[in-house]
């Protein structure tokens, strides 16, 4: 299937046990749910702009993001559009993050990778803002959504990254690593897909986890589910519209 064509989403048809119906919280990562949204993948060989509708379900509430990727020169650009808030991230051709950007009511961020270091700067709530992070050489993935898509296509198993909490903008390091293969069924009939579990590195690994899939032939991200606060909190889930 075309990965520019529409994609209409039944209920996602993935079996549920134990293991992947319950993800734990930690209530550092309330803003996590919305990283998984920032990016999928930009199809080769096309430069025309692309644009995808995701839903996000947190119990009775509903939200639709805009997203819009258009590659530029070997690198990736995609934003994020959604009520009275936008992101813009540029990536390599692996997802690794080069620059980054957040514009809100409460004023805009912008983030570049130098090395091993992020520079931040900006201005949020009237204060301007300026802050190194040093990373060492791990990736900075400030768009999983796109970044693992590429891992999950890869022979490696598992990988450390970076990413920042654009509510504090401190540098958190996650574990992504690659599971099985599972089947979804949309109008068009059964895909393959590859699932990833993304969790907190070190002894913090328990605390914390959430999984979401990418389409088998492409890393196309498909639905992400987890709950994005403390036990009890209702789960999230996104899904493809179009």
């Amino acid at each position: 299937m075309d990965a520019r064509g529409p994609l209409l989403f039944n209920t996602l048809q993935v079996q549920k046990n134990d293991e992947r119906s319950h993800v734990r919280a930690f209530p550092l990562y309330l803003w996590f749910g919305f990283l998984f949204l920032l990016v999928v993948v930009y199809p080769a060989g096309t430069d025309n702009s692309l644009r995808h509708t995701y839903l996000e379900r947190t119990g009775d509430d509903k939200l639709l993001h805009t997203l819009v990727i258009r590659r530029n020169g070997n690198n990736v650009e995609t934003r994020w559009i959604a009520p009275e808030k936008s992101y813009f991230n540029l990536c390599d051709s692996t997802g690794d993050t080069l620059e980054w950007r957040v514009s809100d009511k409460e004023g805009e961020i912008k983030g570049k990778r130098e090395g091993n270091v992020i520079q931040l700067e900006g201005v949020r709530k009237g204060k301007v803002i300026r802050r190194s992070v040093e990373i060492g050489g791990a990736p900075w993935f400030q768009p999983p959504s796109y970044a693992l898509g590429r891992f999950s296509k890869s022979q490696r198993e598992s990988i450390d990254f970076w990413t920042i909490r654009p509510d504090t903008l401190k540098p958190v390091k996650l574990h992504a690593k690659r599971l099985g293969k599972e089947s979804v069924e949309i109008e068009t009939g059964a895909v393959a897909i590859r699932k990833v579990r993304i969790s907190l590195t070190g002894l913090l690994s328990d605390f914390w986890a959430a999984h979401y899939w990418f389409r088998e032939s492409d890393g196309l991200f498909f639905p992400y589910k987890g709950a994005n606060g403390l036990p009890g909190t209702p789960v999230t889930t996104i899904q493809l519209e179009s």
